[in-house]
């Protein structure tokens, strides 16, 4: 969650100035994640990041879907790279409303099922 508040309210965007997105942490953005507005999700893992590609179903408009993308710090969970289809959603830094339903998507997928996977180490 501390990287999900860092990347919608701390991180800087184009113009060099902090997003400030307060609206994109709303209670009606994780209702998005919880009605099932999110398809396809998938994850292509690499040494340093994760990327994230998935559909997501706008809230008014039936007759189209968002197609998002994220770039996140495998170590430290940082979001490098966020962009979305819809008008307010143009990368690198994008922080719209579907892109803060897909944070809690993934904020939910690692609470629940990562933190109950028993870790796997390997000794060179």
């Amino acid at each position: 969650m501390a990287q999900i508040i860092n990347y919608f309210i701390e991180a800087v965007a184009i113009d060099n100035e902090k997003s400030k997105d307060f609206k994109s942490l709303r209670e009606s953005f994780y209702q998005m994640f919880k009605k099932g507005h999110h398809q396809n999700i998938m994850l292509k893992s690499g040494y340093e990041t994760v990327i994230t590609k998935c559909d997501c179903l706008p809230e008014m408009r039936k007759d189209r879907v968002y197609k998002i993308m994220m770039r996140i710090n495998v170590k430290s969970g940082e979001i490098q790279f966020g962009k979305c289809g819809c008008v307010v959603g143009k990368g690198p830094r994008a922080s719209c409303k579907h892109i803060a339903s897909v944070c809690y998507s993934l904020e939910n997928f690692i609470r629940v099922f990562l933190d109950d996977v028993p870790r796997i180490t390997s000794r060179v």
